[in-house]
């Protein structure tokens, strides 16, 4: 990570980059429940949500924010 943070140098606001996955497997198995990984697993669901905002606090513009 300190690599990329030198090679990447971003404004003192920026949320840090980060090179931690997501990790994808070659021919692993389809999720067919809608994308849930956690289905079936015991605890209670958590729903987040969030905003993405410009280190300006203007709202985000999809990938270029």
């Amino acid at each position: 990570m300190l690599v990329d943070a030198i090679n990447h140098r971003l404004p003192g606001k920026a949320t840090p980059s980060t090179i931690e996955g997501p990790f994808h497997v070659p021919n692993a198995p389809s999720i067919t429940n809608g994308g849930s990984m956690a289905d079936g697993a015991p605890g209670i669901p958590c729903f987040v949500t969030g905003t993405v905002l410009g280190l300006g606090g203007e709202a985000g513009r999809g990938g270029d924010a």
